[in-house]
């Protein structure tokens, strides 16, 4: 099995700086991410094509599946990671927002802690470890998913670090392996080797 990993085109939060909630639109220059991303995608082997239900997956999904005519599916599980609703809206550098965030870091060696109504580190990195069981038990040759930065890096720090991936070791893997918009990583998976990545964050596309 071959997944090609894509996170979704710029949205208008991740232009202005804005920390986002589901609903976020893409940008003109996101949506011409997502059409370069197509056309070369288009050429892909894809059975099928997995996609997040947010306004900017969804819509970078749309554009792909313009091109390539397959099934999809639209999954909740595969959703960025929540944060606070209080923050939802509110520029990165607002003190508000900014105070949250030293919280959550200051309280990152309790992966259960939460400032309000957001997923704890714990019921995000399970969400994660679920989505990858579905992926081992389908059957299809090639799938397409297209979903969100810190959800594929949340991906990511599993196959290096294991199932009990710290929060510690996801915000290493965050900073060091950030995720382009509209960047594609290939991974593969049999029985015999497990997970193996075969390239990260490619986006060639773009150029």
């Amino acid at each position: 099995m071959r997944i090609y990993l894509i996170r979704h085109g710029e949205s208008e939060a991740n232009h202005n700086g804005i920390w986002q909630d589901g609903h976020d639109p893409l940008t003109d220059r996101g949506r011409e991410q997502a059409s370069f991303l197509a056309r070369r995608v288009k050429h892909f082997p894809i059975d099928v094509v997995i996609a997040s239900p947010f306004v900017r997956t969804r819509k970078t999904a749309e554009i792909i599946l313009e091109y390539l005519k397959k099934p999809i599916e639209w999954r909740d599980d595969i959703v960025e990671k929540s944060t606070p609703s209080e923050i939802a809206g509110l520029p990165r550098v607002n003190p508000k927002a900014t105070e949250i965030l030293r919280l959550t870091i200051e309280n990152s060696k309790n992966p259960d802690w939460r400032y309000s109504d957001e997923e704890s580190y714990n019921e995000f990195r399970e969400r994660a470890r679920g989505f990858l069981r579905h992926l081992e038990s389908r059957t299809e040759g090639h799938i397409l998913v297209v979903s969100h930065g810190a959800y594929i890096s949340m991906l990511l720090t599993i196959f290096i670090f294991g199932d009990d991936a710290t929060y510690e070791q996801f915000g290493r893997t965050f900073l060091l392996f950030r995720n382009k918009n509209t960047g594609i990583s290939v991974l593969d998976h049999d029985a015999k080797n497990g997970w193996v990545v075969r390239t990260w964050n490619d986006h060639t596309h773009l150029n």
